[in-house]
């Protein structure tokens, strides 16, 4: 069967479509299946749309800084740049809200200082201090910052 565009080739793609009980058959060779969009992914997503041109006039969102795509986003699961963000905003949403619960951080907190005084607070700040002070082998103000938390710990305690 040769191919019903250029009347050369043998015919490799072959389409039926039934729509309304109205059957339309199309046969390509290759090569004209390639640059025809009856042969596209869309048509495999719903090939009854397809031959009515729903599909012809989607234009995949782009970022307008980087040239970035949608296809590249769902593929790497990356952006390109900042401006992404801005043109990918809906499908990013959409996209964490299928893996976590909500659009808004509630993890745990690595100091969760509520409810302590201030110079409990003042107390934790230097024991940091301290730590790092003794990491960096500066002794000398080790022992500085660590009078000064004895200090605090006995006001409290009067």
């Amino acid at each position: 069967m040769l191919c019903d565009k250029c009347k050369q080739n043998n015919a490799t793609f072959h389409s039926t479509v039934n729509v309304n009980g109205q059957v339309t058959e199309t046969h390509l060779c290759e090569n004209c299946a390639k640059g025809n969009k009856l042969f596209s992914f869309n048509e495999f997503l719903n090939p009854a749309l397809s031959p009515f041109g729903f599909f012809d006039s989607y234009e995949e969102p782009t970022c307008d800084s980087c040239g970035f795509t949608l296809s590249d986003f769902r593929e790497t699961g990356l952006l390109g740049c900042a401006e992404c963000y801005k043109t990918f905003n809906s499908i990013i949403k959409q996209s964490l809200q299928k893996i976590q619960p909500s659009l808004t951080h509630v993890g745990k907190k690595l100091n969760d200082q509520t409810g302590l005084s201030d110079s409990e607070k003042q107390i934790k700040k230097l024991e940091v201090e301290l730590k790092n002070a003794v990491n960096e082998e500066n002794y000398e103000l080790a022992s500085e910052i660590k009078k000064k938390i004895i200090a605090l710990k006995e006001a409290n305690n009067e």
